[in-house]
């Protein structure tokens, strides 16, 4: 035992140089140091009544709960005796050796479903990063508001790059609402260079040459939906309509007289001056028949590739069918076979 009588001799010795330490006290080992280690979860502790057990505990090891919590793990002590830090082994998903890459799997803006090169959804990425660290934008929780950002930046892109998409389209892919994509277009247009802010209106025949290739449309669909356009544009037929819902209504009328060419071709393509449009965008024609080649989509189809409702559709539409003629002259005398 360490008495105070070893205690009083150990005193004595260091005041006599001429005295043997080893004979005159005796010390007891200090307790074994904790170690934390990595790679196993036993855990040595000092001697005592765990020697009588095995002297270990099965325990998770405070190095592997750090990292689950992605903080640095302890896995030493300095002289002071404070832990020392290091960073968190790649041991998960959320470390930066396993990270997940987000151009492929499970991105946070479906840029797939946008029909858009990988290089944009990339270059998106990269300009994040740019410009979360931006005064303006760390005011505007640039981390919370993250998919809001990447939405917003892949709308500005992809007009730049020649592949415009609707503020619909953007929404639906990144799974955020039109006002969060708008607030953030008007702050990346602050803060980002004049290269991807200076960007031109997008024609109406971009917009319809993707939705009718997402339909698997005939490339001429496109170009027929274009020039009827024009023509109601030039008519002044839908002034003050989206252009979008006046896009996808011009899809849909080429759509409807192509299958039904043949009938209209005995009617020289005039409908009936009374001729109604139900809430379905279909027009009452009597005596309508279905051509025998015809194109497998319907209104519904034409909606969800523009990301409009039917009502939208259908009021558009119903301010065309009245012109029909003029619309559709000669578009589909080349069809007729």
């Amino acid at each position: 035992a360490f008495t105070s009588a070893t205690a009083t001799r150990c005193a004595l010795s260091r005041n006599n140089p001429n005295t043997n330490v080893g004979d005159s006290c005796y010390l007891p080992p200090p307790p074994l140091l904790l170690r934390l280690a990595n790679s196993s979860p036993l855990i040595a502790t000092s001697r005592g009544d765990d020697d009588r057990r095995g002297g270990y505990h099965k325990r998770k090891s405070s190095a592997s709960a750090a990292c689950d919590a992605g903080i640095p793990s302890m896995t030493a002590t300095t002289l002071d005796g404070k832990p020392a830090l290091k960073e968190p082994a790649a041991c998960g998903p959320g470390s930066a050796l396993a990270a997940v890459d987000d151009a492929d799997d499970n991105p946070v803006v479906n840029w797939k479903s946008l029909e858009v090169p990988k290089d944009i959804w990339v270059k998106a990425l990269e300009l994040y990063d740019e410009v979360k660290t931006m005064k303006k934008v760390q005011n505007r929780q640039p981390v919370r508001k993250r998919p809001a950002i990447l939405a917003a930046l892949m709308f500005i892109l992809c007009r730049s790059h020649g592949y415009p998409r609707t503020f619909a389209e953007i929404c639906t892919a990144a799974n955020v609402t039109k006002r969060e994509i708008g607030m953030y277009y008007n702050l990346m247009k602050q803060v980002l260079d004049s290269e991807y802010t200076t960007i031109q209106r997008a024609k109406p025949l971009e917009f319809l040459q993707h939705w009718c290739t997402v339909l698997e449309l005939p490339a001429w669909m496109a170009d027929a939906a274009a020039c009827i356009y024009d023509r109601a544009d030039a008519l002044a037929i839908v002034q003050g309509k989206c252009p979008i819902s006046v896009s996808a209504a011009c899809i849909w009328l080429v759509v409807w007289a192509f299958n039904h060419r043949h009938y209209l071709a005995e009617t020289k393509f005039v409908l009936p001056e009374d001729t109604l449009v139900t809430s379905a965008a279909l027009p009452n024609v009597p005596c309508l028949r279905r051509s025998n080649a015809f194109v497998e989509c319907d209104q519904r189809d034409v909606c969800k590739a523009a990301c409009v409702v039917i009502a939208t559709l259908t009021s558009v539409f119903r301010l065309l069918i009245p012109h029909f003629t003029v619309l559709i002259d000669g578009l589909l005398l080349d069809h007729l076979k």
